[in-house]
């Protein structure tokens, strides 16, 4: 019975995890996906160690088998299910074994009931070990908050045994469960059950059995560090609404609507300004609207200056132009808003330089800053008007 007190606790707890309700998470949990540089934790953990060898039932279960472990680790989150983790564990190893010159014996030895001597056995055990995680809850839940994760594991490592000025080393692995009782975003309490098979020669005796192992049950506390994301796995997470209840909260629904509408009188400006200034198959001006606070000719401006000196060329290759540059007096003071129109001015005589080959004296060009907002859509006076 004693062989299956880890194996029923390890049952129990899972049996647990599964019977848990979801739980609400805070508001403040959910953010941007995750990176390399987020999803890390921390854990210190401390407990009791079993060492299983051929003489585990000699003496007593728990008074002479028993010893101290503990545990630190640093781990990572890839995914919400997926992660791992680097830690140390140190552990007192205790038992009996026939080697009365063996790692960790003391001399003092007693005879088993078949008559054969055995020596008391106490070391110490290091086991450096890597560890995948899968986040079983997660999985089941698609993802959903719920305030304890059920997380099994495989481990491997090196498992380092000294005592007696020896020392003895063997690679380790076995499979274990990490259990994580949220107490708040960055805390969570820990159970850690584990079971780690070894060389059956890590105590010095070759025995029968192929293997030994090692079993550990601890707790302690997590630490999540840096930015922690959630996200959902299997299935799409019911959206969110936010209903409006104040007058307050709709300036943010009412400026985006203004800005479309601004939007589409800016495009129909656009159109306008292509066809209502056609005289007799020439082309009367056209005007090059800039967004707020930039000298900068946006693709719909070339197109729109393109149509323009194409055909003023083809009628008078010689063709003085006229730059007209313009800022919106909403935006900035007078100085400013000159300087700006000069820019503007600029940028366009640079096109009609580069572009289509115009002579620079063929070109003036007369920056009016803010004193001639003709326009009533004031966003439509950040323009540069080409005769």
């Amino acid at each position: 019975m004693k062989k299956m007190i880890l194996a029923v606790a390890m049952l129990f707890i899972c049996a647990a995890t599964f019977a848990q309700e979801p739980a609400v998470a805070p508001a403040n949990d959910y953010e941007s996906e995750a990176t390399f540089g987020s999803d890390w934790f921390i854990g210190v953990q401390g407990g009791m160690n079993n060492y299983w060898n051929e003489y585990f039932e000699e003496g007593g279960f728990f008074k002479k088998h028993t010893g101290f472990a503990a545990d630190i680790y640093v781990g990572h989150w890839f995914t919400p299910a997926v992660g791992a983790r680097i830690g140390y564990t140190y552990a007192k190893a205790k038992g009996y074994t026939p080697n009365a010159f063996g790692i960790g014996t003391d001399g003092v030895g007693y005879y088993t009931k078949d008559g054969q001597p055995i020596y008391n056995m106490k070391f110490n055990l290091n086991y450096i070990h890597a560890d995948l995680l899968w986040n079983l809850t997660k999985t089941i839940s698609h993802g959903e908050y719920r305030r304890v994760d059920f997380i099994p594991y495989a481990t491997i490592g090196a498992v380092i045994a000294g005592g007696n000025d020896k020392t003895n080393k063997s690679l380790g692995g076995g499979v274990g469960l990490l259990t994580a009782f949220k107490v708040s975003k960055r805390v969570a309490l820990t159970l850690d059950l584990r079971n780690v098979f070894c060389s059956e020669k890590l105590d010095d005796h070759h025995g029968k059995r192929d293997a030994e192992f090692f079993s550990t049950a601890m707790v302690g506390l997590q630490f999540n560090i840096g930015r922690q994301t959630y996200r959902t796995l299997g299935r799409p997470v019911e959206p969110t609404y936010q209903y409006i209840y104040r007058d307050t909260d709709t300036t943010g629904y009412l400026n985006r609507i203004k800005d479309l509408e601004d939007a589409l009188a800016a495009e129909k400006a656009n159109i306008k300004t292509k066809t209502e200034y056609v005289n007799n198959g020439k082309l009367g001006q056209a005007v090059l609207f800039f967004h707020i606070n930039k000298a900068k000719l946006t693709d719909r401006a070339l197109v729109n200056l393109d149509d323009y000196v194409k055909n003023a060329l083809e009628n008078d290759p010689n063709k003085v132009f006229t730059i007209v540059g313009s800022a919106d007096k909403q935006t900035g003071n007078a100085k400013s808003n000159m300087k700006l129109a000069q820019k503007r001015c600029d940028a366009v005589a640079k096109v009609l330089m580069e572009k289509y080959n115009v002579k620079e004296e063929n070109i003036n060009k007369v920056a009016e800053g803010d004193t001639n907002n003709v326009y009533p859509v004031i966003f439509l006076n950040r323009c540069a008007v080409v005769k």
